[in-house]
């Protein structure tokens, strides 16, 4: 058995650092098998030693409390888990264990960081998107793992202050939140005649209402709906916890759907639970270039968003208790659009977006583009799209925590759920086609083709660079897009440039440490004022359009005439093999001097105009242009009729 453990018999597959140790009897803890670091059998667990880098007096005491009370949560620090580095001796990092005592007197262990989920992205919580998602499960997963490891009243008071008044569980409008867990069986508890006292689920603790602190749902709601909320709460939580929808009211949204999620613990006798948040809808749909509807079948970011946001919010719809699978192939509000449909109220989704779920054997368990192919096998769709391993690939990403890939010539993006213990993946599919490409304009002047060709070669980078499966293919697919090479290169794209920034708007550390590329493929470096108005704009939403700075002027026409625009697409990546994916935003730049008409004669230009030798109308001697470009309200551009008005006539600043 304790050879079974030391070769990872029992770690779990794709799961780094969550290999088993076992501890002797003896009271110096020598390690007798370990899944992560056979080098440590054989001698003593690190803190058990005088020597060690941060002693930790009570320890071995903890340990003992804990065995003789069947087993529980012990916080400290450990090398066990920390990054492994030639220059430098490993550093203790906080660290929580679950000890359980064997019948022969030895003991197991299982560690885990004690380090919040990282910030990977900004956003807010109004929608149930993949950023919402992370932010909930970094409030609740931190609120958790503390109940589990607080000893003392003294420690639960000192969480509790924490969570309403520090930044420590709250932030972009997110908080956590705890409370004591009803035991009247009436509210979900499983068990008649409980042998611990029914507390009706009284707040200990609101990171956003701490007028709601000594009260419960009935208090705070109404006899009926807190009722009907202590009971779905109460519910999920005694069997394990999980996701709950229920109704939420603030000041800016009024009375909407929200979804958390939820865990409890057992602590001195008494059920506690915490859980945080987000609103229960999707991310607004985002419209195609010029405003037209954003076509599914392309690679156009508005695609990719929209593939995104579809998934999300169907993947946490199915995790509610209430959940049903025939809801994300009949539904159009989760299951996309149907190929079918013809009334409106079936098209919230452009049309040809619709999600796909199964189970790991292949069954097919949702489908929103064709709903009569559900109970049939993913061997069907796999014929149909010409992919034989398509089913393989959907299991592989799901297990690797979700993400994008491509198979063939599809791109597909993958979350993986379970639920009642079984596993499934959702999905959906698109072609990795380019939008239509125009050759007629350039980027330094703006024009429906500048506009929309930089949503096009914005859209075809971030896709070979999200479907990357390793860093290898990632770097390549960089090399590509910064060197203008393959798709990108100036014979197809023009004068367009496409410019990779990581999640700050910094260089990636990918550009600046491969021998391909190095510093002189960094993007331009942007100023503090840019860098708000960007981070500002890319928290709101994944795609978009920013005016631009003085700084980046050059980039446009060479010099510092005029000013620009730039349109981005924030996305995150990281290998199948990796659990936390890094942001990164891709950014074409689009001159803000509206594009000058092209001409064959005199006869298309305007009164006072001739036609160049470049195929560009120009004013005449003593004539200037008058040309401004008026707003849309998606975020494009539309030019105003070309004039020359004389010289002496216009005010300087127009001239």
């Amino acid at each position: 058995a304790l050879e079974g453990v030391t070769a990872g018999n029992h770690s779990l597959e794709g799961g780094p650092g969550l290999g088993v140790f076992v501890l002797s009897s003896s009271s110096d803890r020598t390690v007798l098998a370990d899944a992560l670091d056979p080098n440590r059998v054989g001698k003593r667990w690190e803190f058990s030693r005088p020597d060690e880098h941060h002693l930790q007096p009570g320890l071995e005491g903890r340990l003992r409390w804990v065995l003789k009370h069947g087993g529980g949560f012990i916080p400290h620090y450990s090398t066990r888990l920390s990054k492994v580095s030639p220059f430098a001796p490993p550093q203790p990092k906080p660290v929580v264990t679950y000890f359980e005592p064997c019948t022969s007197g030895d003991v197991l262990g299982v560690s885990f960081s004690r380090e919040f989920f990282p910030f990977l992205d900004r956003c807010g919580p109004t929608s149930n998107s993949e950023c919402a998602s992370q932010h909930v499960l970094r409030f609740s997963g931190g609120v958790l793992v503390e109940l589990l490891v607080s000893h003392s009243v003294q420690e639960l008071s000192k969480l509790a202050y924490e969570i309403l008044y520090s930044g420590r569980f709250k932030d972009s409008g997110f908080y956590s939140w705890f409370n004591m867990l009803s035991t009247d069986p009436a509210y979900g508890y499983p068990v008649e005649n409980p042998p611990l006292p029914s507390t009706m689920s009284t707040s200990l603790a609101h990171g956003s209402i701490v007028r709601i602190v000594g009260q419960n749902m009935t208090d705070l709601l109404g006899k009926d709906e807190g009722d009907s909320s202590m009971t779905s709460s109460n519910t999920v939580v005694w069997h394990g916890g999980g996701v709950r929808d229920y109704t939420w009211e603030t000041a800016d949204l009024g009375p909407h759907r929200k979804v958390a999620i939820m865990a409890g613990v057992l602590w001195n006798d008494t059920g506690l639970y915490t859980g945080a948040g987000t609103t229960h809808r999707p991310e607004p749909v985002q419209l195609g270039p010029l405003c037209h509807e954003c076509s599914a079948g392309t690679s156009l970011p508005c695609n990719l968003a929209n593939i995104a946001a579809l998934v999300s919010h169907a993947r946490m719809e199915i995790m509610t208790p209430l959940g049903q699978w025939s809801t994300l192939s009949r539904d159009p509000w989760f299951a996309g659009t149907p190929v079918n449909a013809s009334e409106p109220w079936e098209r919230f989704w452009p049309k040809g977006l619709s999600i796909l779920a199964a189970d790991y054997d292949g069954l097919v368990m949702a489908m929103g583009a064709f709903p009569e192919l559900v109970g049939q096998r993913m061997d069907v769709l796999a014929a149909a799209y010409s992919e034989p391993d398509m089913l393989d690939t959907f299991v592989q990403i799901g297990e690797n925590g979700g993400g994008w890939a491509k198979s063939g010539e599809y791109l597909l993006y993958v979350q993986k759920i379970v639920k009642s213990g079984k596993p499934y993946f959702i999905s959906a599919v698109s072609e990795k086609a380019w939008g239509v490409w125009q050759t007629s304009c350039s980027m330094a002047y703006t024009s429906a083709c500048s506009i929309s060709n930089a949503e096009v070669v914005v859209g075809g980078a971030a896709t070979e660079l999200i479907s990357a499966s390793d860093s290898d293919g990632f770097v390549e697919a960089m090399s590509d897009i910064l060197l203008q090479q393959g798709l990108f290169a100036a014979s197809r794209i023009g004068d367009f440039r496409v410019y990779i920034y990581d999640g700050v708007f910094g260089c990636p550390t990918e550009i600046k440490e491969s021998s391909q590329l190095g510093l002189s493929a960094c993007p331009p470096v942007l100023d503090n004022n840019a860098v708000y108005r960007l981070l500002s704009e890319s928290t709101a939403a994944r795609v978009g359009w920013v005016a631009l700075p003085t700084l980046l002027k050059s980039e446009i026409h060479g010099s510092s005439k005029g000013s620009a625009r730039a349109y981005f697409l924030k996305f995150q990546w990281k290998p199948i093999t990796n659990l936390l994916p890094q942001l990164y935003h891709v950014v074409a730049l689009v001159g803000m001097e509206p594009e000058t008409p092209w001409c064959n004669g005199t006869a298309e230009c305007p009164e006072n105009s001739v036609c160049s030798s470049k195929g560009r109308c120009e004013c005449n001697t003593g004539y200037a242009r008058n040309q401004t470009v008026l707003p849309l309200s998606c975020g494009g551009w539309e030019s105003s009729r070309m004039q020359c008005l004389p010289v002496a006539g216009l005010d300087c600043r127009d001239a």
